[in-house]
């Protein structure tokens, strides 16, 4: 039998070029990866499920994430001002086509929104009267901190850890709950505040903090008697928030770490978890974080949403604005305030969003953002954009400032 010429050409090429992809993968495994997205983002749009009734931006949130945050796998909830329930979800939990779909169930690290059940759980301590927000740390911790290196420290309140002005700065000081193998002194050794310096005076500034959230961790259990997480799971027992230990667990998405030039599926082996409970520890559901930020800003007199601006406080900008915990977004002229709790651990990125309408959104991401704060910023403006697109026809009913 002969063989055309035109079919020998045909194979050739297909052989050249199965040869070619093979060769970029093994030389350059991320490049590949990352020449190769825009398809698997492409395919990923498709795989798309939502609750009933909710509105079309949510789709089109997943969507720009898949685009612009290196997510093939995400979450967005969200909770109109009316109470009602919404959620969108797309992808697959570990791996295109080859594994379930991503549901409204499904797993996600919410990173640094963690940090919200920490605040909730210390304003709760401070509305029944067992700690003030101008209560200092060496109330706290008398005999840690009886003899010190910065006397700053003693001085240090509630109020500064919950809005990130305490004095730490991890681009001076090297954020001890992210040193790789090493054992972190908090939780576990408050001796060691004691032998520490400040970076800037208690107050004077804002620079955001995982060793101030540890802290209030501690302060928790302190002048309680009863572990942190445990005083966690007391709030949380009816939902299906989870603290992560470090491994994936068996309902959690999986991460995409092509854009990052480091980290790789096993980055959980470099850090304590445990350590890192109440600034980084939990993991769920977009629509259960959404339901428990519900619960904690019904909190009264004090919950996540109090605040007041400070002066010179510049919350046109994203992240350089905070109220007694959360981050206060409003651009020139924008009619619409957001208080924002982002979050990033190696292969995720997490943002919970309360607007002044009343209305709370959650996305949770499975990827690395390739250019890292800023695509974390382009997020956050982009759900601004649509949720003052949403409500521009729906009368104001603003927080009190």
């Amino acid at each position: 039998m002969m063989v055309r010429p035109k079919n020998v050409m045909l194979i050739v090429v297909l052989v050249a070029l199965v040869a070619c992809v093979s060769h970029f993968y093994i030389a350059d495994r991320l490049g590949f990866l990352r020449f190769v997205y825009p398809l698997e983002s492409g395919v990923t749009q498709y795989r798309l499920s939502c609750s009933a009734g909710g509105p079309s931006w949510l789709v089109e949130v997943l969507q720009f994430a898949n685009e612009s945050q290196a997510s093939l796998a995400n979450q967005v909830a969200y909770i109109a001002p009316d109470g009602a329930q919404f959620h969108c979800e797309n992808g697959w939990q570990a791996g295109m086509l080859r594994s379930p779909a991503i549901t409204e169930r499904t797993r996600f690290r919410y990173a640094s929104i963690s940090k919200l059940f920490t605040a909730d759980l210390i304003l709760e301590l401070v509305n029944e009267g067992v700690l003030t927000l101008d209560t200092e740390l060496q109330t706290i911790f008398p005999q840690e901190l009886a003899v010190v290196k910065d006397e700053r420290i003693k001085s240090i309140t509630i109020r500064q850890l919950l809005n990130h002005s305490a004095g730490f700065d991890r681009f001076k000081t090297p954020d001890p709950l992210f040193e790789h193998y090493d054992k972190p002194w908090c939780p576990y050794n408050p001796l060691v505040l004691a032998d520490l310096a400040l970076d800037f005076n208690p107050g004077a500034q804002t620079k955001y903090s995982n060793v101030g959230y540890c802290l209030l961790g501690m302060v928790a259990e302190r002048v309680t008697g009863v572990p942190y997480r445990q005083l966690v799971e007391n709030q949380i027992e009816n939902s299906g928030i989870r603290f992560i230990d470090g491994p994936y667990l068996a309902d959690e998405a999986r991460y995409d770490f092509r854009y990052s030039d480091f980290y790789g599926s096993g980055y959980y082996k470099y850090f304590d978890f445990y350590a890192l409970s109440s600034s980084a520890g939990l993991s769920g559901s977009a629509i259960d974080a959404a339901s428990e930020i519900k619960r904690m800003i019904n909190r009264s007199p004090l919950n996540i949403l109090s605040f007041s601006v400070p002066d010179g406080c510049d919350a046109k900008s994203f992240s350089r604005c905070y109220g007694l915990v959360l981050s206060i977004y409003k651009p020139s002229g924008g009619a619409l305030k957001l208080l924002i709790q982002n979050g990033f651990l190696p292969g995720t990125s997490s943002a919970a969003i309360i607007d002044d309408r009343g209305g709370i959104t959650v996305w949770l991401g499975s990827g690395t953002p390739p250019e890292g704060h800023r695509s974390t910023q382009k997020m956050n403006q982009y759900i601004y954009d649509k949720l003052e697109l949403y409500y521009s026809n729906i009368p104001t009913n603003s927080y009190n400032e």
